[in-house]
């Protein structure tokens, strides 16, 4: 799917005040999608992911069939990483949304050393 085609799938599959249950406890709230981006509370945080970091991990999930939050902090560190300046929650909001689109399966793992979050190509 290219990136034009993906974005419009988002846009369609999560509207804004979609609520999505973390696989860790809580949820997360979608708030805003501008041109570029989607805000979405955690808790009282407001995080700030753009699209192409969000089509970056699907790209990254068509090649390797099943990508774990461990992947995508190597893979883009300042995004998914909380200690390179990323939130490590990141991870698992891109999870749920790819699995609200369709194009992932539910979320595995417990997001601990060794068994860290994942998700599959659905």
């Amino acid at each position: 799917m290219d990136r034009v085609s993906f974005e419009s799938l988002f846009r369609q599959s999560v509207p804004v005040n979609s609520v999505f249950s973390n696989p860790g406890g809580g949820t997360s709230t979608v708030c805003k999608i501008g041109d570029d981006r989607v805000v979405y509370k955690r808790g009282s945080s407001r995080m700030t992911l753009l699209l192409d970091d969000l089509y970056l991990v699907y790209k990254e999930l068509e090649v390797n069939t099943k990508v774990s939050s461990s992947d995508l902090k190597q893979l883009k560190p300042s995004v998914f990483d909380s200690t390179k300046n990323g939130h490590s929650c990141n991870c698992t909001f891109v999870f749920t949304v790819l699995n609200q689109m369709g194009i992932s399966n539910d979320i595995g793992g417990k997001g601990v050393r060794g068994n860290p979050f994942y998700t599959t190509f659905a």
